[in-house]
């Protein structure tokens, strides 16, 4: 499913406009992003929880030319699939 198929899912669901839906959806993803910019948890309980996770400087090896290079700090995200999504997807 991409983003024009849940909108028009989400539409459908709560029997509004697809404009309203469409406005839903990027309103979240704008409340997601603004707090996982700010090295803040999103925790929806039971389906997903996103989290920030700080990533230490390193050295790499290039493969082929075996070559170290420096791998900055950086910030990625981790997401943690909740029990529900987990159980409803292997059909237990």
């Amino acid at each position: 499913m991409n983003k024009s198929e849940l909108i028009e899912a989400l539409a459908t669901k709560t029997n509004t406009s697809k404009k309203a839906a469409k406005e839903t959806v990027e309103a979240l993803i704008e409340v997601i992003s603004e707090t996982l910019s700010k090295k803040e948890e999103v925790a929806l309980t039971g389906f997903l929880t996103l989290k920030p996770i700080a990533k230490a400087a390193t050295t790499a090896r290039v493969p082929g030319t075996y070559k170290i290079v420096d791998v900055p700090a950086k910030t990625v995200v981790k997401a943690v699939i909740g029990k529900n999504i987990k159980t409803l997807v292997a059909g237990k």
